[in-house]
């Protein structure tokens, strides 16, 4: 009997010790997750009315407890839901970040991301003012209402990684336009009502190879007469001379498939007396946009320019 009490003894503060502590450090509450990682939690029930996350927060890669130090390595569902936060920069220790994580924190208008990411869940950021974001290399998904209901977000970067994005993603982002996405073919956005609201919307892929697809009602493969992306950002000459296997007359008709390119069409007649040329050309060269130190950077032409149009 004696060994039976000893033991229950033993496991019941074992149990106990194994329980998750949540504490307070630097004006952020942490929940430990492991041995030597916490998360970044909600703020209490008991003091959510008096002492919201409120302002700027530049959440720390590691956080000092009772005598040892914790990485943090996430942050908890519904963390700042409804918060005051407007603007949080989370370290690159964090590699997940809960569900509802930023929902509805009406004031949050800039985010930065960790590098190492693994997957931006479900209404990550629904319901925020942010304008900007870029989603790190090595995120594949974009969850369910992730960013829907975003009325300031204008420019979208996403990564190469990117495979999905899931139902109400971009719902009623009304200035959102465009997405810029480097993966080498546009992501998955089969869902309901991913872009509701919102119209003329592009998902701007990487250039690829281009090539002649059709000339004259013959068709050619992606193989046979292509005119290749830039090479080190540099655009690139190449000529092509095909032979009409049937003899064109009145209007030549022809398809350049996979993006826009400046070509140069010079059409020999077999009456001599009237070759033609025909130039069909871009007016400018397509606009790249990036983030550069939190802001949008717009590059046409050799110059930079800000989303407001004004040069940098």
């Amino acid at each position: 009997m004696k060994v039976r009490n000893l033991f229950f003894t033993v496991a019941a503060l074992s149990a106990i010790c194994a329980q998750a502590a949540t504490f307070e450090c630097g004006g952020l509450y942490y929940t430990t997750t492991g041995a030597n990682s916490v998360a970044v939690a909600r703020v209490p029930a008991e003091k959510a009315t008096n002492e919201p996350y409120k302002g700027v927060y530049i959440i720390p890669e590691q956080v000092y407890y009772d005598g040892a130090n914790y990485q943090v390595t996430a942050i908890a569902d519904s963390a700042f839901f409804q918060s005051k936060a407007t603007e949080v920069q989370v370290p690159n220790t964090v590699t997940t970040i809960g569900e509802c994580a930023f929902a509805y924190a009406t004031d949050l208008a800039n985010i930065t991301l960790p590098l190492h990411l693994k997957d931006v869940s479900k209404m990550l950021l629904a319901g925020t003012n942010v304008v900007n974001v870029a989603v790190p290399e090595g995120v594949k998904n974009i969850g369910w209402g992730a960013f829907q209901s975003c009325p300031m977000l204008h420019t979208m970067l996403l990564p190469s990684t990117t495979k999905r994005i899931d139902a109400y993603g971009y719902n009623n982002c009304h200035n959102l336009f465009e997405i810029y996405c480097a993966a080498p073919t546009a992501p998955e956005a089969s869902g309901w009502a991913i872009f509701i609201g919102l119209s003329g919307i592009d998902v701007i892929v990487p250039d690829a190879d281009a090539y002649i697809s059709n000339l004259n009602g013959e068709t050619f493969t992606s193989t046979q007469y292509v005119f290749p992306a830039k090479v080190n950002d540099e655009m690139q000459n190449v000529s092509h001379v095909i032979t009409l296997a049937t003899p064109a007359s009145g209007t030549l008709t022809f398809s350049i498939a996979k993006k826009q390119v400046c070509i140069v069409v010079t059409l020999y007649c077999s009456d001599a007396t009237a070759i033609t040329e025909v130039v069909v050309a871009q007016s400018q060269q397509k606009a790249r946009k990036y983030i550069q130190h939190g802001s949008v950077v717009i590059e046409r032409n050799g110059e930079k320019y800000s989303v407001a149009g004004g040069r940098m």
